[in-house]
């Protein structure tokens, strides 16, 4: 079932944990130019909605996926919104040589997103420039999201990295929780220049009891706080030089 996944001794899920990206990027220099942004709806870059639903507890499984897409682009524009040097305004609101074209997000793209892949889609550049010059903003966020998951009670191999000692293995009692989606998030300037990047993914307990409802309430709870984490790495101040 896509919904659960049953952790073992045998699985190793070191991508289960808050993470955030190594890759991430900062252009200090630029990003202080950065006021007006436009937010473009994030895209899920996995095939899961292109599949028709071959039950219902697959179809159910695409409606949360697009309850978790919207509430994602909710509360990334709240989030961005608090911020005090930024005005977001999402794409739905955009101006209507925007909103009645037949541009989509998947087409600024280099690649359509939804392909089953492990690279992150990437964004043309050149036609960023495009949509930044037409809705005369500085910048504009494309965000990309994976599948979340849900994590059964179990057991995972843990392995400190810092130890030299090749045997130094042992076993660690995980709780039931989800794992939220794993969500890349790029800022785009009017140059064509990528001034911020993060990828960002939580954690969030399973609420008691487990039920199709309370796993929909908890992956909704856990993309919060992505949303709430890629904010605070936008808005983190420029390091004192």
């Amino acid at each position: 079932m896509r919904t659960s996944v049953l952790i073992t001794a045998l699985f190793v899920a070191a991508s289960l944990t808050t993470a955030h990206s190594d890759s991430s990027i900062h252009d200090w220099n630029r990003l202080k130019n950065i006021h007006r942004i436009v937010l473009a709806p994030v895209v899920l870059c996995t095939g899961a909605l292109n599949i028709p639903a071959a039950d219902s507890s697959a179809k159910e499984y695409q409606q949360n996926l697009r309850l978790i897409l919207h509430r994602f682009d909710s509360a990334l524009t709240n989030r961005l919104n608090e911020l005090p040097n930024f005005n977001i305004t999402p794409m739905n609101t955009a101006p209507s040589k925007i909103k009645n074209s037949s541009f989509s997000p998947n087409d600024i793209y280099l690649r359509p997103p939804g392909k089953q892949s492990r690279d992150w889609p990437s964004p043309d550049t050149k036609k960023a420039m495009i949509l930044i010059k037409k809705l005369k903003v500085d910048g504009i966020i494309f965000s990309a999201m994976r599948e979340p998951a849900s994590i059964a009670e179990g057991l995972q191999i843990s392995h400190q990295t810092w130890n030299i000692n090749p045997f130094n293995i042992g076993l660690r009692h995980i709780k039931p929780h989800v794992v939220s989606p794993r969500v890349q998030s790029i800022l785009i300037n009017r140059s064509g220049k990528i001034v911020w990047q993060d990828e960002e993914l939580a954690n969030h307990p399973r609420t008691k009891p487990s039920t199709p409802r309370t796993l929909k309430a908890d992956w909704l709870d856990a993309t919060d706080i992505v949303a709430s984490l890629l904010a605070d790495s936008l808005g983190q101040p420029a390091p004192q030089q």
